[in-house]
């Protein structure tokens, strides 16, 4: 409930919002299947596997511009890398 809650506020806020199925539960499968019915058109369903895909693309990604996983901060009005 509380996710299914959140993620209807977060959706008419205007975010994105994404939901990794596997990575919340409820009392039993059966109120968590219905959950996630509830969430649907307010998100986007991935498994837990599919989001670690994502994330690694987008870090892949990033290597490729030649950031080579160095962070970055913002210091007053300039970007330095640290």
């Amino acid at each position: 409930q509380c996710v299914e809650s959140a993620v209807r506020d977060a959706a008419d806020l205007g975010y994105l919002v994404t939901v990794v199925e596997d990575a919340c539960a409820a009392h039993s499968k059966d109120r968590h299947e219905k959950g996630l019915l509830g969430m649907q058109g307010f998100c986007r369903k991935l498994t837990t596997k599919e989001m670690v895909r994502e994330f690694q693309k987008v870090a892949d990604v990033a290597d490729d511009d030649g950031h080579h996983g160095k962070k970055r901060k913002r210091l007053a009005s300039t970007d330095q890398e640290v």
